[in-house]
């Protein structure tokens, strides 16, 4: 007499498992506008979108991106309303709550200049002086963030990268710090002809630094997705896929708009 009621209990557990699995073939990460590295207009929205979804991929689950302004594109994954965030740095700040993936791209950080100006440094208080713009929300790590406080150098911020750029053309400002790849698709894409030809870089780095997924640690699948994302890279890197991805970033190939294929 109870063999329906046992049956119907198999069943429901079954179907329950089979929900909870469909469940995590699909995935939502928050992000945001930072062309080459991620946005809606580019050829798989970005190199390192590219690179998640690919990863994901190897594992069978499909990632849907939602773009918001940075500090919400956070918050929303630490919430819980999205699975996880991409791609941000490391910070002490970021972390809490928080599980943070295996480095899915290491960039660099220079200080930008015109060719007209002489500029040389070694360390912090060598840009005594000197008016350095700023991004707001922006992390330029910890040994320039400790030189704001010190007040080395004036400090003069805005709200986006391009503004910064406006003010270095003009010559309102020194020099500003910018990761590579990053800078140099803003200065030929939204800027006019010959833009990129007036600026130059200092070859020693502000900050050298790797970019992760966050996941919530609210959230009852986060380890599960951490450890798939992470195996998901491995097999990326082991099968050449990771390099022929850089190597396309390198020649451009994220630069363009949505009708150029990456293969």
């Amino acid at each position: 007499m109870f063999k329906i009621p046992y049956i119907l209990f198999v069943a429901w557990i079954g179907i329950t498992t089979s929900f909870i699995c469909k469940a995590k073939d699909v995935i939502s990460i928050s992000t945001f506008e930072f062309p080459p590295e991620h946005s809606k207009t580019l050829p798989h929205q970005g190199v390192v979108s590219h690179i998640i979804e690919l990863a994901f991929a190897q594992q069978g689950i499909k990632v849907q991106w939602q773009y918001y302004p940075i500090p919400r594109a956070f918050m929303m994954a630490k919430s819980g309303r999205t699975d996880a965030t991409a791609s941000f740095g490391y910070s002490r700040e970021r972390i809490k709550g928080m599980y943070i993936s295996d480095s899915i791209i290491t960039s660099s950080t220079y200080f930008y200049h015109l060719k007209t100006t002489t500029f040389n440094w070694t360390k912090m208080k060598d840009l005594s002086g000197l008016r350095i713009g700023v991004t707001h929300n922006l992390n330029y790590g910890d040994d320039f963030n400790n030189a704001v406080k010190e007040q080395i150098f004036t400090v003069d911020s805005s709200q986006h990268d391009d503004l910064n750029f406006k003010k270095l053309l003009a010559g309102r400002i020194d020099i500003f710090p910018m990761t590579s790849g990053i800078a140099e698709y803003s200065l030929s894409t939204r800027f006019p002809q010959g833009s990129m030809e007036q600026i130059t870089y200092h070859k020693k780095p502000v900050r050298v630094y790797d970019s992760y997924i966050y996941f919530p640690k609210t959230l009852p699948d986060s380890e599960y997705l951490l450890d798939q994302f992470n195996k998901g890279l491995k097999k990326l890197k082991e099968d050449g896929q990771y390099q022929k991805i850089m190597t396309n970033y390198q020649l451009g190939d994220y630069s363009k708009n949505r009708s150029t294929n990456v293969n």
